[in-house]
């Protein structure tokens, strides 16, 4: 098995504490062996792929302000203590405050999959997603679909 797949599973069996679930709250997770195997297949395929297609000048990801973000869109439930019951409302308040302060400081982005029309040398674009705070994007399987999407594109 590549060494790749096998580091990238083992990150994946790990147990992780998720620092930002919107609210910060900490929890616990383990992603199952079988999942973690097929996601780390999956991950070594694509990133392998990508960064051949990458280097050629074939693909690229870009990022874009996300001009029509919401602040309540992004924070959704995460900071509602009817939603967190769980979550004292003075701990909400202040991840909410600093929540806002990263959205503040780090903005909120778009990640855009575009690869080169083998006709004309223009840049289409493939897929996107939008509304990432900060480097949110990155590992977030958000950013592997829109490669996957990309690379698909070559074909």
């Amino acid at each position: 098995m590549n060494a790749a797949v096998i580091a990238k599973y083992h990150q994946l069996r790990q147990d992780h504490i998720s620092l930002y679930r919107g609210t910060g709250a900490r929890y616990h997770h383990k992603v199952p062996a079988s999942r973690a195997l097929d996601i780390a297949r999956r991950h070594v395929d694509i990133t392998t792929r990508w960064e051949k297609a990458e280097a050629a000048g074939l693909v690229r990801l870009t990022l874009e302000p996300d001009i029509d973000a919401d602040l309540a869109d992004l924070a959704g439930d995460c900071f509602n203590p009817d939603a967190n019951p769980t979550i004292q409302p003075h701990i909400l308040e202040r991840e909410y405050q600093e929540f806002v302060d990263r959205v503040n400081r780090d903005g909120v982005w778009g990640v855009i999959g575009e690869y080169k029309c083998p006709c004309c040398d223009h840049w289409t674009v493939a897929d996107s997603c939008w509304g990432f705070v900060g480097d949110d994007w990155q590992e977030s399987g958000y950013d592997l679909d829109i490669m996957h999407a990309t690379l698909s594109q070559l074909t």
